[in-house]
């Protein structure tokens, strides 16, 4: 049974502790091809969100488009067809949303619901479910969080603004960073990813398979937003004031904070796939430093 996230404060209570029957609809997005006529007993029904205007990519999105025709396999006996063209895009396109957040339009707790739901599907380790949710969207505790976050980061991210860069990429981050720790309290909705199993940092043995049972989840969130409209972006600064975050929002002892997300509708949805190096100059194989398969 999928666990619901809280709203406001670690098991708070109010109207949305318990899943909504229908659901709101959104503007079409992302979705999978029904150009392959499946039987229907046996077909996966295709979202009721289609993309109606098909983002460019880059390199790796270009890639996806021009190379990768929908595909059918066999599972089990039966077949399922993804658009590889559109799931290769929603990956590649994904990106840290800062400025082109809408600070004005509400975010339904509805959608957030749903894509909690679809992170909740994300892999976990020893299908443990720990991973936990606090969604806040009471303009108090995230002035509160938001004034955790300035504390940790404006130090941090001045010093490196006032360092310089020659790299205009590097600047324009920079500078969005620094526009979202100015207006994180602005941000409709602020979700903070919680693990319910203590984190042991004593060996990279211990915490690497801690880690895995949460970050998987945070991005497969992320990727849902992103299908829907939504925007975020992965924070950690405020956990310079865990404990302070921890006692603004009820979190119990034992549970620990391991991402603060930003949420909110997007202006426009035109994002591109990064400048990346050739993925041939970061893989290995067999041996590190082996480049030939």
């Amino acid at each position: 049974m999928f666990l619901l996230p809280v709203f406001n404060g670690y098991g708070g209570a109010g109207r949305y502790r318990q899943r909504p029957a229908a659901r709101r609809p959104a503007p079409p997005f992302y979705g999978y091809s029904t150009a392959t006529r499946i039987p229907k007993a046996t077909r996966i029904a295709p979202p009721r969100r289609r993309s109606a205007d098909p983002i460019a990519g880059r390199r790796v999105a270009e890639a996806a488009m021009a190379g990768h025709a929908t595909g059918a396999t066999w599972e089990a006996g039966a077949m399922t067809t993804f658009d590889t063209s559109q799931t290769d895009l929603l990956l590649s396109t994904t990106r840290a949303v800062r400025k082109r957040l809408d600070l004005d339009r509400p975010v339904e707790p509805e959608v957030l619901l749903e894509c909690l739901e679809l992170a909740h599907q994300a892999p976990i380790g020893g299908n443990n479910e720990v991973r936990k949710w606090v969604v806040v969207t009471e303009p108090e505790p995230k002035l509160a969080l938001a004034d955790m976050y300035r504390k940790h980061a404006l130090p941090y991210l001045e010093a490196k603004q006032a360092a310089g860069t020659d790299d205009v990429v590097q600047q324009r981050v920079g500078d969005s960073a620094l526009f979202l720790a100015h207006n994180l309290e602005r941000v409709p909705v602020l979700v903070v990813a919680c693990l319910a199993a203590p984190i042991d940092l004593s060996s990279n043995a211990s915490a690497a398979p801690t880690y895995g049972s949460v970050m998987p989840g945070v991005w497969s969130f992320q990727l849902a937003l992103r299908s829907r409209g939504l925007g975020s972006a992965w924070t950690t600064l405020h956990l310079g004031s865990e404990a302070a975050a921890a006692e603004l929002l009820g979190i119990p002892e034992g549970i620990s904070q391991v991402a603060l997300l930003p949420v909110a509708y997007t202006k426009g949805t035109d994002f591109k796939a990064a400048r990346r190096d050739p993925i041939r100059e970061h893989v290995s194989w067999n041996r590190w430093g082996q480049t030939a398969p």
